[in-house]
């Protein structure tokens, strides 16, 4: 018997960035962004008191703890401004969802320890019990590296049992493409996301096909 939905209200918070470009190291650079995610979560508790506990969802701003790269290098932007998976920033994160009880979504620069001295541009999910359960990897950046970049690395460490079935065909590996071959692989595959295991939307079809 399917449960009837019940209805909720989604916020998406208007806050501050406070960027870390002028940190002159990574650990200013965190203390930073740590003190900001206490503002923020100030901020959401306050919108849930005026709003109430129809207020499920908040979803925070684009690169709404670091600000941006302005010039920095790719791996000094990695080790001043992007988190780690199991970092403190995420962690706390997820103590603000369950404390307050809600869904909390947001986007960030993100490192890999598969991957050291890059980041991805990602974003996410938690849960009201602090989990987080969606984190998505853009797949297409004019300005950072992508899954796309590395998809055969990629997918060994994403998918290592499948990873012979997901490489796909490159620019100009056909006679018949009209692009010459690039140094930069992308995707031309049928499928929206080329790492089945870090794209939730399209996990489901992932398992259905295997």
């Amino acid at each position: 018997m399917n449960a009837t939905p019940v209805p909720y209200v989604a916020l998406a918070l208007q806050t501050a960035c406070h960027t870390v470009n002028r940190c002159a190291e990574s650990a200013s650079a965190r203390a930073a962004m740590l003190a900001s995610l206490e503002r923020v979560a100030r901020q959401i508790a306050a919108s849930r008191a005026f709003i109430g506990p129809a207020l499920r969802l908040v979803v925070l701003p684009e690169y709404f703890l670091p600000g941006y790269p302005l010039g920095e290098s790719l791996p000094g932007w990695a080790e001043k401004a992007a988190l780690a998976p199991d970092g403190a920033e995420y962690r706390r994160m997820g103590e603000i969802a369950r404390e307050l009880g809600l869904y909390i979504s947001g986007n960030a620069y993100e490192t890999d320890p598969h991957f050291p001295g890059i980041y991805f541009q990602a974003s996410f999910l938690f849960d009201d019990q602090g989990r987080l359960v969606l984190r998505y990897r853009r797949l297409v950046s004019l300005f950072a590296p992508t899954p796309h970049d590395l998809l055969d690395r990629y997918l060994e460490v994403s998918a290592p049992t499948r990873s012979s079935r997901w490489r796909t065909r490159r620019w100009g590996d056909s006679p018949a493409s009209p692009r010459r071959k690039s140094s930069i692989p992308r995707s031309h595959g049928p499928w929206p996301c080329a790492a089945p295991r870090c794209c939730y939307t399209h996990r489901a079809k992932w398992r259905a096909r295997a």
